[in-house]
């Protein structure tokens, strides 16, 4: 047994074998209490040394605190190297060193290697500021430009630049956001001003940084009159740029006091078209081909040319006197005072002048050629005279007559729409009328179902009146033949709108093998039709399931136009045309897309000026005319797309076949035709 003191009772020589065991087991023993009292005063001793460290730091720092140096002036330099953030999983800015309200942690015992990142950890606490200025490439200030940080999440969402092209933003940094170093790219800063290319800039310090853009594309120039002075009074120009992803851009712009005119912020790539139109003279457009590069600046000089001139009178159609003080104007269904279009006014004797008008060319079957000229006119007292056509022999640069005639304005028309009840107002209805002479008017009822149009020309006109859209379950629409108006007197006019009922139009769409085409679109245009004047005047629409069968439903009687809509493809037939009675429904109205093919080519110098031939594609199966075109001056030609197959292209002058070539059923480019 051992004792307290741990001793053994006898000496070990004359300890039996039990008594020595004994006394080896407590022997041990007493070795390990041993052991265990080293240690525990190896322990006190190491606190005592880590409190001693701690206390001799806070000394270190009280006394820097309380220096006479500037707190600024004596903190440590940052760090440098690039230290990368990252919030909840994005992307933030890269700093040099830690930003402002920041502070480091540096892990014990952890060494950065000459030449290396340091590897530590910055806490942000507060935003930091970032400030700049954004100029052109000659270093003028950039006013209004739009700066903001890219993919991060920041306080300001953007600033703008002031006169003097400078911007303040907020870091995107904020309490708790971690920083680790890392070589992840850099920040980047966009900026987007309206005539200057946008940029992107890697943000590597929050120092204040200048930044410069450059200036998209500037086409300016000078619009001539023919004897090569710039053109006075209204005029404008329109420009048509092809970027470098091959897409088309318009841009519009007047013309100042002396005949000029400048086109900012163009797209970088290729000016393509120039046009320019100025009062008293004709439309002048012109391929162009000059590139469009960053900060240039290109001139374009365009030269119209005079027209011909327009003469004639305005008589009253039924008693044949002059008409005084009516406006005459070519080119343009509406008259605009202050447009473009050639436009006058008649004097006493009835007379007007056009200038500047541009007669079409057109080559008759017996091989004449005649100026068409599409005139108006208007008075009052009058009904607006359609636009019609009239025809002369060309001459080259010279000037026509003719007279116009216009309808005394004496007749009215009121009436009621009603519900198909035939006794509920339909208000709201939109009444479309058409008159004798093919003018087109609009009127909507109101509460009570009512309508009227004044100022009509005697004789007939058809009305047709519609309540909701059509294809809309309840819609309506009712065409209620022809009515005669009379001078002073109002025919009775009571229309009753007739329900959609079951009235449908039902077919299938495939490919050109024959498969269904799933989710096609297609559209049924109702027309109006009176005499040879037919226009559209609503829509419905349907979309083909996975047979390629669709219902266009809930129409009303009457004409329509049906065809698939869409891009990528082209559609045989194109369209279709249906006029259905109450409750009938078409069916059979089916369509094939096809891949769609091109032709175009040239037509070599001959008897006849290219502008007097004419071009086009025959189907070699059908026999049908597919489309048709006209060079241009120079010979050239294009169709639009067509669908894939095997053509005949005719070239001919007025009745006379000229020459012809089969085509097909790929593209065809580059085509050359002899006369």
């Amino acid at each position: 047994m051992c004792s307290s003191s741990g001793s053994p009772t006898r000496s070990q020589p004359d300890a039996t074998p039990s008594e020595r065991a004994e006394s080896g087991c407590c022997s041990r023993r007493a070795d390990r209490r041993r052991t265990v009292s080293v240690m525990s005063e190896g322990s006190r001793g190491l606190w005592v040394l880590l409190v001693a460290i701690v206390l001799g730091v806070i000394a270190a720092t009280t006394v820097f605190l309380a220096g006479d140096g500037d707190a600024e002036q004596r903190a440590p330099a940052p760090a440098r190297g690039r230290v990368i953030g990252t919030v909840e999983g994005g992307e933030l800015a890269a700093l040099e060193g830690p930003p402002a309200g920041a502070r480091s942690e540096n892990p014990a015992g952890l060494e950065s290697a000459p030449g290396t990142l340091e590897e530590r950890k910055t806490v942000v606490t507060s935003p930091a500021p970032f400030r700049g200025r954004i100029v052109d490439t000659i270093g003028l200030p950039i006013a209004g430009a739009q700066v903001s940080f890219t993919a991060v999440d920041q306080v300001d969402p953007f600033d703008r630049t002031d006169a003097d092209g400078r911007f303040a933003l907020t870091v995107p940094l904020s309490a708790g956001t971690r920083f680790e170093a890392s070589p992840r790219p850099a920040p980047a800063l966009a900026v987007t001003s309206p005539n200057h290319v946008p940029a992107s800039f890697r943000i590597d310090s929050f120092a204040f940084q200048t930044f410069v853009l450059h200036a998209l594309p500037v086409v300016t120039g000078r619009v001539l009159a023919p004897d090569g002075l710039p053109v006075t009074g209204n005029g404008r120009v329109q420009l048509t740029v092809r970027d470098a992803a091959g897409q088309a851009h318009e841009h519009d712009a007047d013309l100042d006091a002396n005949g000029e005119f400048r086109v900012e912020g163009l797209a970088v790539g290729r000016l393509e078209r120039a046009w320019a139109h100025a009062k008293g003279y004709p439309e002048h457009e012109e391929a162009r081909s000059e590139e469009l590069a960053p900060d240039t600046i290109v001139s374009v000089d365009l030269a119209l040319s005079a027209g011909a001139i327009v003469t004639g009178r305005v008589i009253d159609a039924e008693t044949k006197a002059a008409v005084a003080g009516a406006s005459v104007w070519a080119d343009s269904r509406t008259f605009e005072p202050d447009g473009l279009h050639p436009a006058g006014v008649t004097d006493a004797l009835g007379e007007f002048e056009l200038q500047g008008v541009a007669p079409r060319r057109h080559v008759m079957d017996d091989g004449r050629v005649v100026a068409v000229v599409f005139l108006l006119a208007r008075a009052e007292g009058y009904t607006e005279a359609p636009l019609r056509a009239y025809a002369a022999e060309w001459v080259e640069g010279g000037s026509y007559e003719f007279e116009l005639e216009l309808e005394s304005a004496r007749g009215f028309l009121a009436g009621v729409v009603l519900q198909p009840d035939g006794e509920t107002s339909a208000q709201g209805a939109h009444v479309h009328l058409i008159d004798g002479l093919g003018n087109w008017r609009f009127a909507q009822t109101n509460r009570d179902g009512e309508f009227d149009f004044q100022e009509l020309p005697l004789g007939t006109v058809e009305l047709m009146a519609r309540l909701g859209e059509l294809g809309d379950e309840g819609g309506g629409l009712l065409v209620q033949g022809l009515y005669v108006v009379e001078a002073g007197v109002s025919p009775a006019c009571r229309l009753v709108l007739a329900g959609a009922g079951s009235t449908a139009i039902r077919g299938r769409v495939v490919d050109a093998f024959g498969m269904p085409r799933r989710g096609v679109r297609v559209k049924a245009r109702f027309q109006f039709h009176v005499g040879g004047l037919s226009m559209g005047i609503d829509s419905a629409f349907a979309t083909t399931d996975e047979a390629g069968d669709y219902a266009i439903v809930n129409l009303s009687p009457g004409r329509y136009a049906v065809g698939p809509e869409g891009a990528g493809f082209c559609t045989s037939p194109e369209s279709r045309r249906a006029t259905l009675e109450q409750d009938e429904v078409g069916i059979g109205f089916d369509f094939t897309l096809r891949p769609c093919m091109r032709v175009s080519g040239r037509v070599n110098e001959g008897a006849h000026p290219a502008r007097d031939l004419a071009l086009v594609l025959v189907d070699s199966a059908t026999g049908d005319e597919t489309a048709g075109t006209r060079p241009d001056e120079d010979g050239t030609f294009e169709f639009e797309p067509i669908p894939t197959g095997v053509y005949d292209l005719r070239l001919s002058w007025g009745s006379t076949m000229l020459t012809s070539l089969g085509v097909g059923p790929g593209d065809a480019t580059g085509l050359v035709l002899d006369q």
